[in-house]
């Protein structure tokens, strides 16, 4: 699954936290779950893209993807359709970098 379930653990704690008022209501992610959704994600091929960060021991702390632009509002050819960076490491550039 490679960075599946990095992705994954990012993608939860960063929901968790950015989202807190709401996700205290929310069922708890189920990282088996999301791990598996990055993974069909990753595996697809074409125009979209799937860039991570990785702390000095390969760990995953951030990632974002992107594609093609899905609206003709505003004009762009490529979008950004998610960013997330593990909530404890926030403010040091990790997102800039992506």
């Amino acid at each position: 699954m490679g960075d599946a379930a990095g992705i994954a653990a990012v993608h939860i704690a960063s929901s968790d936290e950015a989202y807190a008022p709401l996700a205290a209501e929310w069922s708890r992610a189920n990282i088996e779950a999301r791990t598996a959704r990055w993974a069909t994600i990753l595996a697809k091929e074409g125009p979209e893209l799937v860039m991570v960060a990785e702390d000095g021991t390969g760990g995953i702390i951030g990632f974002v993807g992107g594609g093609p632009a899905r609206h003709p509002e505003p004009a762009a050819e490529v979008e950004i359709y998610v960013l997330h960076v593990h909530p404890g490491l926030r403010g040091r550039g990790v997102g800039g970098a992506l």
